[in-house]
């Protein structure tokens, strides 16, 4: 076993290094001394961030500009100046859905195959 003075420096220093990590790093001076200056390189749009609105006119202001926006867009598409691909409802890269094969194809070879199933099973079980 290790000597005791190993013992308490190990245990010294599992305790003290996250929190003297955590008032160096968390310390607001030096997050804005060396964090500041490159936020501005991730994030370009800092000015022009949404506010939530703060009462219920501010909302009900913010939800008819919203309405408006959209009644505004589905006109232009029903119109014919936005082709429906470029809607922003679908998207650019989507794509529309396969076909659905018909439904005579599937309900002819979902009975036949469960029906012949049924019989075959049924058949073996006699023959046994």
């Amino acid at each position: 076993m290790a000597p005791a003075q190993l013992e308490l420096f190990k245990f010294s220093l599992y305790v003290f290094l996250p929190v003297y990590a955590m008032l160096h790093y968390g310390d607001p001076e030096w997050y804005e001394k060396w964090v500041g200056p490159l936020r501005s390189g991730f994030r370009r749009d800092d000015a022009k961030q949404m506010e939530p609105p703060r009462d219920t006119s501010e909302l009900k202001a913010e939800l008819d500009r919203l309405r408006h926006d959209r009644l505004a867009k589905r006109a232009l598409r029903d119109s014919g100046a936005i082709p429906p691909s470029d809607s922003p409802l679908v998207g650019p890269g989507a794509a529309a859905a396969p076909p659905a094969p018909p439904s005579s194809i599937l309900s002819t070879t979902s009975t036949s195959f469960f029906s012949s199933a049924a019989t075959d099973s049924a058949d073996d079980r006699r023959q046994v």
